[in-house]
């Protein structure tokens, strides 16, 4: 029996490269949201929060010193928690200032010849951080392992999208794979660094986030009105281009569009759809949980009232859920020291001065690593856990992607006009633009599709099993 899907959890996909909670892309089941409890009694079943992060925006940023000690002892007690184990324990190291952290601590936790680090690079130079990692490896003198991954990836994604159960694109679920199933060759559980961009300020949205701030306060209501006008008449490839149209938009909005920089934003996503798929879908709203976040938030500073939004949507539906199930599809346990309850609301009362200074984020967790490790590895640009998905999709991934987009299935199923995804296709595979976060979304989504809609899913062990008439 077909399974039904949902029609407006797919267009949010497509926004946001995941399916944000509560919807899942199964029609009738839904995900429990994060700090929440479901309570089944008297044949009525009830669903009620019972922890929230306390944002209050009354911090004081003279009282930076004393944040510093208080934030070096939380991280310390958080990762000693979590050196608490019968097996093999080691932590993934990137050599950015989250990873880091997190094995400095550990270091000074049970001593650095007892901690094992592991770190994966891919061929392709800009994708390879591995000399980052080797040198916070020497300077703190941990045991590192280090893997230099060349992957099938034809093979490999139908097996992502498995172990994932529903669509998902954050293409960094590669690395991730990787890294755990590196680390898992040495131990069973292993640290990792989540937590620290969405707490402390960490991605370029939140410097966007500062100067629009700034540009509402300086132009006032009318005259960010009339920029974001005037904006809407420029390409939007122009730099500066979409801060600007946001100035026309509600501050909680404008920080929900800042969550689709890239993918399919509106009216690129709009364009792909068949017209009664579009009719269908043509009121769903792919941001309304980050305007409730955002406008729910008790702190009136705009920062705060962003990370805000992050816990509670990207942090939960993309991030956690994609180190979870890519750590568990090779049996690796994967902890999150930076995302320990004291530690989360401790950030939650650190001013946003503090985290976003002289245009650069995480400024009190940089001041903790200063203590430890080089500057240069402190000051160096923030480099994301990514894999050269560009390149794939041309190279090694293109037999694939003719096969899912132009075998007529995709077209059968009403949801995009073959035409335009094809086109997009075309674009992309011949170097006139770049399309791979758009067109990693559409595979993931139809390698979904094949496994859970039209077919019967089996795990990536079985489908690797012969039948017992090919056995015979």
């Amino acid at each position: 029996m077909p399974r039904g899907w949902s029609p407006e959890a797919l267009d949010a996909y497509l926004a946001l490269q995941y399916v944000p909670s509560p919807q899942t892309m199964y029609s009738g089941i839904f995900k429990l949201p994060a700090a929440h409890l479901l309570v089944a009694e008297r044949g009525r079943v009830s669903v009620r929060r019972y922890w929230d992060l306390p944002f209050t925006g009354d911090g004081d940023p003279a009282r930076e010193d004393q944040y510093l000690e208080q934030l070096e002892a939380l991280v310390a007690e958080s990762v000693r928690l979590r050196l608490i184990s019968d097996v093999p324990l080691g932590a993934f190291l990137s050599g950015g200032i989250d990873s880091t952290a997190v094995v400095a601590a550990m270091a000074d936790a049970c001593g650095a010849d007892r901690v094992v680090t592991t770190s994966v690079g891919f061929d392709e130079h800009a994708f390879n951080e591995l000399e980052y990692a080797r040198t916070v490896a020497r300077h703190l003198g941990v045991r590192q392992h280090e893997k230099i991954v060349k992957p099938d990836v034809a093979d490999l994604l139908p097996k992502l999208a498995w172990h994932l159960d529903e669509p998902f694109a954050d293409s960094s679920a590669v690395p991730t794979y990787y890294v755990s199933k590196a680390a898992r060759e040495h131990v069973t559980v292993a640290l990792s660094g989540d937590g620290g961009d969405e707490l402390w300020a960490g991605y370029a949205r939140h410097r966007v986030e500062q100067w629009e701030t700034a540009a509402r306060q300086w132009l006032g209501p009318t005259g960010g009105r009339i920029a974001g006008r005037v904006a809407a008449r420029l390409p939007i490839g122009v730099k500066g281009t979409r801060s600007l149209r946001h100035l026309a938009l509600s501050p909680a909005e404008a920080c929900a569009r800042k969550h689709a920089y890239g993918l399919f934003e509106g009216g690129v996503r709009g364009s792909l759809y068949a017209a009664d798929f579009a009719r269908e879908v043509r009121d769903a709203d792919p941001f309304a949980g980050f305007r409730l976040a955002y406008d729910s938030c008790p702190s009136p500073d705009p920062i705060d009232r962003a990370l805000y939004v992050d816990v509670k949507t990207y942090l939960v539906d993309d991030i956690m859920t994609k180190v979870d199930k890519m750590s568990m599809a090779v049996s690796l346990e994967s902890r999150e020291p930076l995302l320990d309850h004291k530690l989360l609301e401790f950030a939650a009362t650190v001013p946003s001065a503090l985290k976003l200074k002289n245009g650069r984020g995480k400024h009190l967790l940089r001041r903790l690593l200063e203590r430890r490790i080089p500057k240069s590895i402190v000051d160096r640009p923030k480099h994301g856990f990514e894999a050269p998905i560009g390149e794939w999709l041309r190279g090694p991934l293109a037999p694939m992607v003719d096969g899912l987009l132009g075998d007529g299935r995709l077209r059968d199923r009403g949801v995009f006009d073959d035409r335009a995804v094809a086109a997009l296709w075309a674009e992309h595979r011949d170097g006139a633009r770049d399309h791979r976060h758009r067109l990693w979304s559409l595979v993931m989504l139809e390698l979904w599709f094949r496994q859970f809609v039209d077919g019967r899913a089996q795990a990536p062990d079985a489908q690797r099993r012969p039948s017992a008439l090919e056995a015979a």
